[in-house]
């Protein structure tokens, strides 16, 4: 795996998420989303640049666009950020490939294990994130109220 590269490909999500004052999106969604992917892709055999990346760059249409179709508009995004970085056509067609096919809303199944993998990182993430906020509230009480602004009036 070429860590220099998802170190560049981290960097320009992060940067994008600063600029639109989006770093949220990054914290607790698309890290969250890249680590299960990986785990997942550990125990399966998947080839991790291809899913660190996609999990990095699967929700750049969403950040720079906004929601609608943005698995579309995330997968051209992230075409002409990796043409860019100079990655190899074949490549390419697989991280975005694994963008395009990524929304749970859609009723796609997804053709390479990476893809799947992202498909199904990205759909747990959304329960994962919760959960891990009430377990935050439970512990902190309070302060984690006073923090979020959800102490009632």
């Amino acid at each position: 795996m070429d860590s220099e590269l998802v170190e560049k490909v981290r960097n320009i999500v992060i940067d994008a998420c600063r600029q639109l004052e989006r770093l949220d999106d990054y914290n607790y969604h698309i890290s969250v989303v890249e680590n299960l992917a990986v785990d997942l892709g550990k125990r399966f055999g998947a080839n991790e640049e291809i899913l660190r990346i996609a999990a990095l760059l699967h929700d750049i249409g969403r950040i720079k666009f906004g929601p609608e179709r943005h698995e579309e508009t995330g997968a051209i995004e992230a075409e002409k950020i990796l043409k860019e970085l100079k990655l190899e056509e074949k490549t390419i067609g697989k991280i975005v490939e694994c963008i395009k096919e990524h929304r749970h809303e859609k009723p796609t199944i997804p053709v390479s294990l990476e893809a799947k993998i992202l498909k199904i990182a990205d759909a747990y993430s959304h329960f994962k994130k919760p959960l891990e906020i009430i377990y935050m509230r439970a512990k902190n009480g309070r302060k984690f109220r006073r923090k979020f602004n959800m102490d009632e009036e």
